[in-house]
C-alpha cells in the first residue's frame, strides 16, 4: 500500500506518518512538503493525506487534479483532508474526500516529534512558544559552534518540592489534602496529562544528561501517572477524608488557565537509554503528602 503525506508542517507531516506505520507496519509512506513537490512526484498513491492551506498550491487543488488524473482510469484513490479550517467540509464533497480530519490530530501519545497544537493568539501561549524558541536557539547553536546538548521534556512534576505559592492545580489540592480542606476543581476535570514525581524527574533527567544523543529531545515522565485531573481531585479527597467542590471560574480568571485538554507523553526514547521511573502517580502522591505533614 502506497500512502502520500502532504504538508507544510513537518512535526504533522511525521506525526501521520508515525500513526500510520503504527496501524500499518508495511506501508510504503511518502512525506511531501507542498502540493507541487506531491504532483511532480512519480507513480500514484492509494491514499492521500492532505494538508489543505499550504502554499500555491492548497490541499483542494491538489484532490481535483488527483480526481482528473484518475478520471479515465479504474483505479481511485482514497483522499483524507487534514486541516484546521472546517469551512472546507463542504468544497471536500465535490472531490469525493473519503473523511475530514480536523487538526489538532488526537494522538495517543505525544512523541518527541509531535508537539501538539497551539493557539499562538492567547495570553498563554508565550508560554509554550518561549519553549519552542529555546529548544530552536539550541539547534542553531549547535549547528553553529558544535555546542553539545539535549532536551528534557518533563510532563506535569509534583512532589514535596513543590512551593506553597505554586499555582498548578495539582500542587493546590496537595496543599488542600494536607490541610484537610475540601479540594476546589475549576473545570470538569477531564484535562488528561501525564504526571511525573520528582524523584523520577531528577533520575530522567541525569539519565539523559549522561547518556542522550547530542540535539534529541526526550520526554520524560511517569510509567504509570496518566491521570485525568478529576480523579487526581478525587483520589486526595479520599486520602483525606474531604470532598471536591466544582467551582467554574470567571472568563477573566479563565484566561490564565491552560486550554490543553490532553498531553500524554510518549516515554520510550527515554526507556531506551535505560530510563527507569519508581513511582506510579497514587504512591507518589502519597509519599508527598507523608513528606510535607
Amino acid at each position: 500500500m502506497r500512502i502520500a503525506v502532504c504538508d507544510d508542517d513537518r512535526a504533522i507531516r511525521e506525526e501521520i506518518s508515525r500513526l500510520i506505520q503504527k496501524q500499518v507496519s508495511e506501508a510504503d509512506i511518502a512525506e511531501y512538503q507542498s502540493g507541487e513537490e506531491l504532483i511532480n512526484a512519480k507513480g500514484n498513491f492509494d491514499i492521500y493525506f492532505l494538508d489543505i492551506e499550504m502554499g500555491k498550491m492548497s490541499g483542494m487543488d491538489i484532490a481535483r487534479r488527483i480526481r482528473e488524473r484518475e478520471e479515465n482510469s479504474r483505479q481511485r484513490s482514497i483522499i483524507i483532508f487534514v486541516t484546521g479550517y472546517r469551512e472546507y467540509m463542504e468544497a471536500a464533497f465535490d472531490v469525493n474526500a473519503f473523511h475530514y480530519l480536523i487538526k489538532p490530530i488526537d494522538v495517543e501519545k505525544f512523541s518527541e516529534k509531535y508537539c501538539g497544537y497551539m493557539d499562538c493568539n492567547t495570553l498563554r501561549a508565550g508560554y509554550p512558544e518561549s519553549k519552542r524558541l529555546c529548544e530552536a536557539f539550541c539547534q542553531a547553536y549547535a549547528k553553529e559552534w558544535n555546542i553539545d546538548f539535549v532536551t528534557i521534556r518533563l510532563a506535569r512534576v509534583f512532589g514535596s518540592t513543590m512551593s506553597e505559592g505554586d499555582s498548578k492545580a495539582i500542587a493546590q489540592f496537595i496543599q488542600k489534602a494536607i490541610q484537610k480542606e475540601d479540594i476546589i476543581l475549576k473545570s470538569k476535570g477531564n484535562q488528561f496529562y501525564s504526571y511525573c514525581y520528582v524523584a523520577d524527574a531528577v533520575s530522567g533527567i541525569v539519565k539523559v544528561l549522561l547518556d542522550g544523543k547530542c540535539t534529541y529531545a526526550y520526554n520524560i515522565a511517569g510509567k504509570e501517572c496518566d491521570m485525568r485531573l478529576a480523579e487526581i481531585a478525587e483520589y486526595l479527597a479520599d486520602i483525606s477524608e474531604t470532598k471536591v467542590i466544582f467551582q467554574i471560574p470567571e472568563n477573566i480568571e479563565k484566561m490564565g488557565y491552560s486550554t490543553a485538554t490532553k498531553a500524554l507523553l510518549d516515554i520510550s526514547l527515554a526507556e531506551e537509554l535505560g530510563y527507569i521511573s519508581l513511582y506510579n502517580i497514587k504512591d507518589g502522591l502519597k509519599r508527598t503528602i507523608e513528606i510535607l505533614k
